[in-house]
């Protein structure tokens, strides 16, 4: 191994685990919706059709083993009191509200013995949160609600199966919310528009500003692991996030660089440039004590370190840092009732990684500002390269583009991000 990047040690894993700032419960593979480029269909190539049939929903007993586990460790007070998001994926995770309500149940009967105060967070489609929205009300649940935008915009979120808009529905139960629970709705529900050839920017803009008196965050169609065959849809359906700026006007463009600054993608990626570059800042206690000990950590690519930010169940039982990593990349399970997780094995795999990576790291412009993850990055997985190596001299051409458009940018960042 390049010697500039110390391994990393099974006891590191074990700590992040045992005191992951998220858990993430993928409530079920079901989903009631088939949108046309969700990660789960044939755009792309770990497709699982997922849909109302022959999918799962998380077994009951995975669910309290997993729960359970976190109460003991936060009953040790081992580790500093903190914030922990309890979160429901899916699939469509109101597709299995009991299992929602058992581990809600479970932790709120440990509230006051535990020593982390539990934040519960769901992501949903909302065409069934009219059903539920007591209880997420009664437990003060932040929801993320998807909706790409008005009728047209959301067209491409239909039901599986007879191929009908979701817009109508979703839309009626979000006003429902909005006015019935104008509070829960002002603290408590936010949205994400993923940005494709039916909407653009300035319709989400629009819409989300004049009816729904919200600020959404964006995101891209994705162009990881896609599916050789259904290439050219994704081409059809894909919008580059530059190419829709240039096409707003100068009112909404200045919106998008001012009022949804930190909902910008490209403002995203800036803070972790600005960040990783100056040396100075940290992710977190971790990287802010052990220093040198993590060096890969800080810029050996944009692979989280295992288990810092969140852990992941699936509804099939197996244990992964994120949702976005696939089953095959699991790195623990849910075996006769107990957790089983090999610290050892997993910082043996990363470190495996690590010494594949570490030549391009060093030679790479971007190596201490990747946001690359090598778990999504096809490059990687087939040939050992790193698909977002850099070797040009110069600072990211789109990241200099936005400092030079947007000097106030840098100012904010600063200000609002590190001394707020």
């Amino acid at each position: 191994m390049n010697h500039n990047f110390s391994k990393l040690e099974a006891s590191f894993v074990e700590r992040s685990f045992n005191n992951p700032s998220q858990i993430v419960f993928e409530t079920t593979e079901k989903c009631n919706l088939a949108c046309h480029y969700c990660t789960f269909r044939e755009l792309y190539s770990h497709h699982d059709k997922r849909g109302l049939n022959g999918l799962k929903h998380m077994d009951l007993g995975f669910a309290k083993t997993f729960i359970s586990y976190y109460i003991e460790q936060w009953k040790r007070k081992n580790y500093p009191y903190k914030d922990v998001y309890i979160s429901f994926y899916g699939g469509e995770p109101l597709m299995n509200m009991r299992l929602v309500k058992c581990i809600v149940d479970i932790v709120n009967q440990h509230k006051h013995q535990i020593y982390v105060n539990p934040i519960y967070t769901m992501t949903t489609n909302g065409t069934l949160i009219h059903k539920y929205i007591d209880f997420l009300i009664e437990n003060n649940f932040k929801v993320l609600i998807s909706l790409d935008g008005d009728h047209k915009g959301n067209s491409l979120r239909v039901y599986g199966g007879s191929n009908q808009e979701s817009f109508s529905i979703v839309y009626k139960n979000i006003k429902n919310i909005q006015q019935t629970y104008p509070i829960f709705y002002k603290n408590n529900i936010s949205f994400n528009s993923v940005l494709h050839n039916k909407n653009g920017l300035s319709n989400i803009l629009h819409f989300f500003e004049k009816h729904l008196d919200k600020k959404p965050m964006f995101s891209t169609v994705s162009p990881s692991s896609l599916n050789d065959s259904y290439r050219a849809i994704y081409d059809s359906i894909k919008i580059d996030f530059d190419n829709a700026i240039k096409e707003l006007s100068d009112e909404e463009s200045n919106k998008i660089w001012d009022d949804y600054m930190y909902n910008n993608p490209y403002v995203t990626e800036l803070i972790s440039y600005i960040f990783n570059k100056s040396g100075n800042v940290f992710k977190d206690l971790n990287m802010l004590l052990l220093g040198n000990s993590l060096k890969h950590g800080s810029y050996l690519s944009g692979t989280c370190l295992p288990f810092t930010k969140k852990v992941f169940l699936s509804a099939r039982g197996l244990i992964s840092p994120c949702e976005r990593v696939s089953h095959n990349n699991s790195m623990g399970n849910i075996l006769e009732g107990k957790v089983q997780v090999d610290y050892k094995e997993i910082a043996d795999k990363y470190n495996e990684y690590y010494r594949k990576l570490s030549p391009q790291c060093l030679k790479c412009d971007n190596n201490k500002s990747c946001l690359n993850c090598v778990f999504q990055d096809d490059s990687f997985s087939s040939k050992g390269k790193c698909g977002s190596f850099s070797s040009n001299g110069n600072l990211n051409v789109l990241l200099k583009k936005i400092l030079l458009s947007h000097p106030d940018i840098y100012r904010k960042i600063i200000s609002e991000t590190v001394f707020n």
